[in-house]
């Protein structure tokens, strides 16, 4: 499929997002993180952390999903 991720950060809090711009949908895509993140707050989707892996819900046809965090 067609997916951007996008991330960004102020040297306190990160962001990442993931743009899908394909008519199919992406099933639960997988971020592995540099460290493990704390305070994960979901944009426009659900998800749960393991480790310093962040796992989202499903993004549907060109839909956007992201997160924020600290480390």
């Amino acid at each position: 499929p067609d997916a951007y991720l996008m991330t960004a950060d102020d040297g306190k809090e990160y962001a990442a997002g993931i743009w899908n711009v394909f008519e199919d949908a992406i099933d639960e895509p997988v971020i592995e993180l540099a460290q493990a993140p704390k305070n994960i707050r979901y944009v426009n989707c659900s998800g749960y952390v393991k480790g310093r892996q962040v796992t989202l819900s499903e993004i549907l046809p060109f839909g956007f999903a992201g997160f924020t965090y600290e480390v």
